[in-house]
């Protein structure tokens, strides 16, 4: 099932490093 070349994985690891990325920037500028 865990395919390491599912490019829905990375997709996925794409939008959840975005949001921690945002998230932190979020909280240096509060």
């Amino acid at each position: 099932m865990q395919n390491p070349n599912d490019p829905l994985m990375s997709v996925i690891f794409l939008i959840v490093g975005m949001l921690v990325f945002f998230f932190g920037m979020w909280q240096i500028v509060q």
